[in-house]
Order: structure tokens, then sequence, then C-alpha cells
């Protein structure tokens, strides 16, 4: 009899973290090649797919699905997959009914133990209409935001403190573009006089520095009694360096590389201390038919803002982490892409081992966020 083979090590939840760690940390602030079909969400266990191998036989195995568009799929698997392999996806319509779809495996890369990405491009494109139950998309070939949507100013003054060159500079600069005033520096002793001299609102930090270690820094800074949000920046995303760095006084950790979307929404997180900070609206208010769909949804948000505060509440976090899900997988539809952002950090942090003030802080820069979400300006109306 033949038979489905599930080489993934990981259950359900073990991939729905994994999947919301890749999400948080996907992109650099470098632009990278394009794609040509609009990616959605497609977390669903137990694909079936069989693999050709290019040296003949056949495997049967099932998958765990990431995203999905009309050009291919991406899913997780429990092994190694050659490029280039012929294989037959088989997915099930809204009816329920199989789809069987066949493609090449374009890429296959190492996530975690044995854990590999792999990316499909189906022969022939598909209709996504016929497979998922409302288009939320990722990523598309253009940009994640409206092009013309300037990112929101910011005002303060902020400390990089980076050993690597390139970073630094590049950091200094998109900071600058923000209209924050920035001092930028390679060495721990520099970032301390500064510090000392300077009113700084905000620390950037990296975890190596020249003659100095970035937790040694984080303890001589909150010492030198700095009691301004200091955020680490690590490609080490191992629980211990996190919490390493949380426990030296960090306020939050942001893996490299990051999308430059997600610094700008933690710096709008902790530097903006109006007491009534400005309303936040969708990049995409302004196309046609948006207004009153954007204003639905809203009503929507802030029902499940409200939702998640009793499930604060009660403890309950299976059902806060599940609430977050959804304003996951909304919010860029919608135009607001930091509220997806946002929330898969808050899921990030809900799935660590143990639910901790920075887990409860996450949330409720998650809220307050949710809080300022506007439907439409004048302009707009």
């Amino acid at each position: 009899m033949t038979r489905f083979h599930k080489r993934l090590s990981l259950s359900d939840r073990e991939c729905e973290k994994l999947i919301s760690t890749l999400d948080l940390t996907a992109g650099s602030s470098a632009i990278g090649p394009s794609r040509s079909h609009v990616r959605h969400p497609y977390h669903t266990a137990d694909i079936p797919m069989c693999i050709e191998h290019p040296e003949g036989g056949k495997s049967l195995f099932l998958v765990y699905g990431r995203n999905l568009s009309r050009g291919g799929i991406s899913f997780l698997h429990g092994g190694y997959i050659h490029t280039d392999s012929d294989c037959r996806i088989i997915l099930k319509d809204l009816a329920m009914n199989p789809i069987a779809l066949p493609g090449v495996v374009r890429h296959c890369r190492l996530i975690s133990g044995s854990c590999h990405e792999i990316g499909v491009q189906f022969n022939k494109e598909i209709n996504t209409d016929q497979l998922l139950v409302e288009g939320v998309y990722i990523e598309n070939d253009v940009a994640l935001t409206n092009e013309n949507q300037a990112p929101q100013p910011l005002t303060g003054t902020v400390l990089i403190a980076e050993h690597f060159e390139p970073d630094r500079l590049l950091l200094e600069h998109q900071l600058k573009q923000l209209g924050l005033k920035i001092f930028a520096v390679p060495t721990s002793g520099t970032a301390l006089s500064i510090l000392k001299n300077e009113n700084v609102d905000l620390v950037l930090t990296g975890l190596s520095l020249l003659l100095d270690d970035g937790i040694r820094l984080i303890h001589r800074m909150r010492a030198q009694e700095y009691t301004n949000p200091i955020i680490v920046m690590t490609p080490d995303d191992r629980p211990a360096t996190m919490s390493a760095a949380l426990n030296a006084g960090a306020d939050d950790v942001i893996i490299k590389p990051f999308n430059a979307e997600l610094l700008h929404t933690l710096l709008v997180a902790f530097l903006d201390k109006s007491d009534e900070p400005a309303p936040l609206r969708s990049s995409i208010e302004h196309q046609p038919g948006m207004k009153d769909l954007i204003s639905r949804y809203l009503d929507q948000v802030h029902q499940v803002s409200r939702q998640i505060r009793i499930a604060l509440a009660e403890d309950d976090w299976g059902a806060v982490r599940a609430l977050c899900s959804n304003l996951k997988g909304s919010g860029l539809t919608y135009g607001f892409h930091h509220l997806t952002v946002m929330a898969m950090k808050a899921i990030a942090a809900i799935d660590t081992e143990h639910i901790s003030t920075q887990t409860v802080n996450t949330l409720d820069l998650l809220l307050k966020y949710c809080d300022r979400l506007q439907a439409h300006s004048p302009r707009a109306a």
C-alpha cells in the first residue's frame, strides 16, 4: 500500500511558531529580487506531495505549508530535496476536493535542525481564488507598502553603537531620513561618553563592539543611570542570547536581517511620547472603493483589540495568540503594514518558553497601536 510519510518532526504549533519567526525576520533593508506574484499565507498541515528524484524513483511526503501564490508554493519539510526535482503537490479547493498541481523544486534551504523550507514553482499558474478563503497577501513584486506613502517622521536623538561600518552607515542614513538626530559610533567607550554628554532618547546597539561586547555595554549604560530605551540588534536568535540582552537591561531585541519596517515600528513605539499620539491611517485609503472597506475592517480590529484585553485579564494565552494571528493575517491587506509586523512580534513573544514582562510589554505596544488606527483622513473622504 502506498503511504505518505511525515518527516517533519515539529508539531503544528511549532511549525506556526517557526513560520512566525521567519515572517518576522524576513527581508532586510536591502532591495532583493522582485517577485512576479502576490504571496498568500497558507499555513496548512499534512499537504501530500510526490517527489520524482533526478536519479530515479519517487518519494511521498506530508509537508507543512507556509505561503501560496499563482506561481508556486513554499512549505516546511523534514529533509533536503534536490533543486530542479519534478514534483506534484496535492491541495484542496474550497469544496475540499483534491487538486494535483505539478511543479519543480526551485530552492531548498536549511532552517533549523532537519527542517528545510522548500520552494516549488508550478508548471502552470493556478487560480488561488479556488483555494483561499480570503485574499490576504503578504508580499508582491512591488513593495509591502505604498511606495508613495512616506514613513511617519520622528523626532528625537538616537545613538547607534555598531562596530560593522556598512551596517552603521546604512542605519545612520535611514534614520536621518526619518528626521532623527543621530550619533553613530563603533566603540562602547565613545557610546558611554556620548550618553554622558548628550540627551539621547534611544540606543541601538549590536552585541559585538570594538574592544568590548554589547551585553557589557548595556550593563554599563544602565549603571551610568541611562533610563531610556535600548534596542539590541543581533543575528543570534538563540533564546539564551536574547535573554542575556533583556536581563542586562535592554528593552527589546531585533534579529538580523530585519525588515526596515520592523525597526521603524519599534522607533515609533518607543519615541512617540505625546499624550495624544497622531492617528495612523491606511496606506491604501485613497484607492477607489476602499474607504468603507477600511472603516469596516477597523471596527473589527478594535473589537479584536478589546477581546485581547479580556483574554489577557483571564490569562488565556491561547486566545491571545489566536487573536494576534487574526491581526497578523489581515493588516497588510488593508494597508496597515505595521499592524502585521507588530502582531508577528507579539506572537513570537508569546511563543517563548516563559511569558515575561517583555511579552506583556510587546502586547501593550500592539494594543496601543490598534487604538491609534483610524479609517480615513478628510482627503480620503
